[in-house]
């Protein structure tokens, strides 16, 4: 066995670090996302982190702290912060035999940490680059990546290289390279055995500009990488941040890996940090769903702290976060999910009946049912617009009915979105299934994510009334969790006259005053006669402490269920008031919004108005707003 198994070659620089916070007044970000300052202003930081960096060099000590034995391929300089980078790499016991010195100085990047995310300043330093490549001939693997200027001869070298040798080649081109050097990367693209790249990376190498109909669907992801096979590689990687990552390989089989819930501290070296989980597996024979596994988790320890390489994984730290995953997942059948859920609500039957066409839901015409059906068309379109404008597609959730949304169903289940069914009739106040007993066979049909009921239960309602409902929520409860479905309840609670008598007959006062004590009650008691959601989906709330306690309950004795915040047809202003309320309580997981969303596009459309494109835009950026409103980013 040779002294390493794998060489990176490239940058090694010395980053610095300033991260900069939110409500710092000397800063903000203009409409087009720039990051401004004004001219000549003192500026103050939280802090300030100095680490070793560069591409070639985060990968290699990713590799090492897994256990891999790395060299690095690199060109210092010789004065003083070179030695930072050389005392780094011999902390991390990366073989330091290929790196060459020049009378220069260090390259160095400094980095602006402000609102989760970077912006970068990088000095590279022109060097020669004359590497040892004849030290290199017994390594298993290389892993080439982005180098400074006169790069042109190393990647020359390494493709003479890897020509004559049974060396495996892994490849990452650097933006430079992509901008400047197309031909040779093409080149180096037909002896590379593992092709890592992002989306835009992916998309520069194939079109040579940013992509026009550029899209985060499955599908096109999977062209990309069909296309970049083409060129020449034999597995292509590609990662696209909270979208997760996806691989192509030899026998042109497609792997879809999902991103992990992450606190985001700032991105720096997420890309990296992937590779090396990804490239440390792979050298130890793990199976790619595994290397796509310890990519992800590595890439999620980085970004939880400042730097490149601070969160980079141990073995022992890998293990216990897949040991980890493993449980969460061998007990999803009992639990919700870790990630947040923000859903798309737009299983409205009635209401587009009274309130659009102004006739009642039986008395609908052939056409007024045609038009409904176009209506969710529309919205589903607005759905999936907006996931690409940024809203994680593994927490995005659409919920729609069967009678008007068939088409959007079948759909969204195919392409792999949260689905959700609703299973009750429209605009009734006790509770009946659409199609009777045969909901289960509807349900089948589908197979969704979630199923769900909507229905009307106030404690103080006569008993007759509230166990007809609780028959009839149990029923669905039982059956979900019995055939592996996740189950959804939403409940309303309608005060009785009594109540609202207690607080002259006001709505605002009834939802401040005794809703939220209402709504632990009814809790109880579904919970105690066996009604057990895995989400309730709850009218929102004024006070921090209410949601708090709904939360409590939600989780009694054990349970792991979660709350969204339903819109209840409110106005911007009260829904975002009740989103902003509910995001800080740990447990109140998203929303289930729907006419707030789609309601006034929708009738613009339909009194044309608006364009189908202008309806569906206006959609997917309502959609996107309450997305963020519940993030904390708008």
């Amino acid at each position: 066995m040779s002294a390493f198994e794998v060489i990176t070659i490239g940058d090694a620089t010395v980053d610095i670090f300033l991260t900069l916070l939110d409500a710092n007044k000397e800063l903000h970000l203009n409409e087009s996302h720039e990051l401004c300052v004004k001219f000549g202003e003192k500026v103050d930081v939280d802090r300030a982190d100095l680490s070793v960096g560069g591409n070639a060099a985060n990968v290699a000590v990713g590799l090492a702290r897994l256990g891999v034995k790395a060299a690095l391929a690199a060109e210092l300089g010789d004065e003083g912060l070179s030695s930072v980078i050389l005392d780094g790499l011999a902390k991390e016991n990366i073989d330091q035999s290929l790196i060459v010195h020049s009378h220069s100085q260090a390259s160095i990047s400094v980095g602006l940490s402000y609102q989760k995310d970077r912006t970068l300043f990088v000095d590279h330093v022109v060097r020669q680059h004359k590497f040892s490549f004849d030290k290199m001939k017994n390594a298993n693997l290389i892993f080439l990546t982005s180098i400074g200027r006169e790069w042109e001869s190393v990647y020359k070298s390494v493709l003479a290289l890897v020509e004559n040798s049974k060396i495996q080649l892994a490849f990452n081109p650097g933006s430079l390279q992509l901008h400047e050097g197309r031909e040779l990367v093409l080149d180096v693209l037909k002896k590379t055995h593992l092709l890592f790249v992002n989306k835009e990376e992916a998309e520069q190498l194939l079109f040579n500009q940013e992509a026009e109909n550029s899209s985060n669907e499955e599908k096109y992801i999977e062209d990309l990488e069909k296309k970049l096979r083409q060129l020449g590689p034999k597995i292509v990687i590609i990662t696209n941040g909270s979208y997760g990552s996806y691989l192509m390989d030899e026998e042109g089989l497609f792997y879809s890996h999902p991103a992990s819930e992450a606190k985001v501290v700032e991105k720096t070296g997420a890309g990296d940090a992937y590779t090396s989980g990804f490239l440390a597996a792979w050298c130890l024979n793990r199976s790619i769903d595994e290397a796509m596994d310890w990519g992800t988790q590595n890439a999620v320890s980085v970004i939880g702290k400042i730097g490149a390489q601070a969160g980079l994984l141990t073995p022992e730290e890998m293990m216990s976060k897949l040991a980890s995953l493993k449980l969460t997942e061998e007990n999803m059948s009992a639990q919700i999910p870790n990630s947040n859920l923000y859903i798309l609500a737009f299983d409205h039957r009635n209401t587009f009946a009274e309130h659009l066409f102004n006739v009642g839901f039986n008395d609908l015409s052939s056409e007024q049912k045609e038009l409904i059906k176009d209506f969710k068309n529309v919205i589903y379109d607005g759905f999936k617009q907006a996931i690409s404008f940024g809203i994680p597609k593994n927490e995005a959730g659409l919920l729609v009915d069967e009678e008007f949304g068939d088409a959007v169903l079948q759909d969204g289940i195919k392409d792999g979105y949260v689905t959700i069914l609703t299973l009750e009739k429209s605009g009734e106040k006790k509770l009946e299934f659409e199609y009777g007993d045969q909901f289960t066979q509807h349900i089948q049909k589908y197979k969704p994510k979630f199923v769900k009921i909507l229905a009307h239960y106030n404690p103080d309602d006569p008993e007759d009334f509230k166990q007809q409902q609780i028959t009839k929520m149990r029923e669905v409860s039982k059956y979900a969790h019995e055939n592996g479905y996740k189950f959804l309840l939403e409940v309303l609670v309608e005060g009785t006259e009594k109540q609202l008598l207690s607080v002259e007959n006001s709505i605002d006062r009834f939802d401040g005053e005794l809703r939220p004590e209402l709504t632990i009650r009814l809790m109880k008691e579904l919970q105690a006669a066996g009604v057990e959601p895995d989400i309730w989906k709850l009218e929102g709330m004024d006070a921090e402490d209410a949601y708090a306690k709904c939360v409590h309950q939600a989780r009694m004795d054990g349970r792991n269920a979660g709350i969204v915040v339903l819109g209840r047809g409110e106005n911007s202003e009260k829904v975002e008031q009740w989103l902003r309320v509910g995001a800080k309580v740990d447990g109140v997981i998203g929303f289930a919004v729907g006419r707030t969303i789609f309601w006034d596009a929708i009738v613009s459309y339909y009194k044309k108005t608006f364009s189908r494109e202008e309806t569906v835009k206006k959609i997917a950026e309502n959609y996107l707003h309450y997305y963020q409103v519940f993030k904390g980013e708008n």
